[in-house]
C-alpha cells in the first residue's frame, strides 16, 4: 500500500506498518528490532497528529513513547 501511495501519504502509511512489524518484533522476542520499528512509527506518524484518515495519530504516537518507555509494547496500539 505504501508503495503505492502518494508522496505525501506514504509516511502515514509506513508508520502504520513500522506499528505492525513493531508488535510482530516483539512477539519473536527481537526488543532491539521493536525499539527500532516503534522509533521509526513515532518519527514518521508524528506529522500527522492529531488525526489522518480517521486514525488517532496522537494516541499511536503516545503508545509508541509508553510502549519504548516499558521497553515493550504496552498493549495493542490504539484504532
Amino acid at each position: 500500500m505504501w508503495r503505492e501511495a502518494e508522496p505525501g501519504e506514504r509516511d502515514f502509511c509506513q508508520g502504520l506498518v513500522h506499528v505492525a512489524v513493531s508488535r510482530h518484533l516483539e512477539r519473536r522476542e527481537s526488543l532491539t528490532g521493536m525499539r527500532s520499528q516503534l522509533g521509526k512509527a513515532r518519527r514518521r506518524l508524528a506529522p500527522y497528529a492529531p488525526a489522518h484518515r480517521g486514525v488517532d495519530i496522537a494516541a499511536v504516537v503516545t503508545w509508541c513513547d509508553r510502549s519504548l518507555e516499558a521497553g515493550g509494547c504496552d498493549g495493542s496500539p490504539p484504532v
